[in-house]
């Protein structure tokens, strides 16, 4: 009954609701399925690939005047579509951005870091500390980790410098511990991760372009925040 009340209504309509496909979003439609594709889409496929877009469009257009979109992972969805509209003609960066990139985001292309931690191993926890008998060990987290145990690894990165702390008990009985200093690991050469800094760069970039046009749409908005 609802399908047969939509198309009644459809009947008393005068003027038709305009759909436009720039020849941006075109080639954003054509590159998402020659992705999903693998291959270059022939005529009739870039064609097919359009039409079938167009169709959705209506879908989509019909759904919102039946008020259908008011939906967190529609919306969710919407926004990924519109970013990826915005960053469909990013141009290919230069050498010389990606290098400046790679050089103002080095701490993303570190080797492991590692932890100077002394160590004052006591028979029970009632104890008391010794600290002239402590002993310094010095290791990345993977490898507090394995020998220490998860706990032990996570008050080692969350500990004040120089600060003694405990007892514990760990993978390797029981300590007082005090963490010395921590030394960044080396940063990897750009050739080893120039594809990484590339996709980093473009999102970069992309959310430059979001933020950017974002704030541009804002002032065609009378934003309200009730109480």
């Amino acid at each position: 009954m609802l399908a047969l009340g939509i198309f009644a209504l459809d009947a008393w309509r005068t003027e038709k609701t305009p759909i436009v496909i720039s020849k941006n979003l075109q080639q954003v439609i054509i590159n998402q399925q020659e992705a999903l594709k693998g291959s270059a889409l022939t005529l009739e496929e870039e064609q097919q690939a359009i039409n079938q877009f167009i169709d959705q469009q209506i879908l989509v257009s019909e759904s919102k005047k039946m008020g259908l979109d008011d939906d967190s992972t529609i919306n969710q969805r919407l926004v990924r579509k519109f970013t990826a509209l915005m960053s469909a003609d990013l141009p290919n960066p230069t050498p010389e951005q990606l290098q400046q990139h790679y050089l103002s985001t080095q701490d993303n292309y570190r080797e492991p870091g590692t932890w100077v931690v002394k160590l004052d191993s006591v028979a029970t926890e009632l104890e008391a500390l010794n600290a002239d008998e402590a002993v310094a060990l010095e290791h990345s987290k993977h490898n507090w980790l394995i020998h220490y145990g998860l706990d032990f690894q996570r008050l080692v990165e969350s500990a004040e410098k120089g600060v003694w702390l405990g007892p514990v008990i760990t993978n390797q009985g029981t300590h007082y511990y005090q963490v010395v200093e921590f030394n960044p690991g080396p940063v990897k050469p750009y050739d080893r991760v120039f594809r990484y800094v590339e996709t980093s760069w473009r999102k970069h970039q992309e959310q430059q372009r979001l933020e950017t046009r974002v704030a541009q749409l804002k002032e065609q908005y009378q934003i309200e925040l009730l109480p």
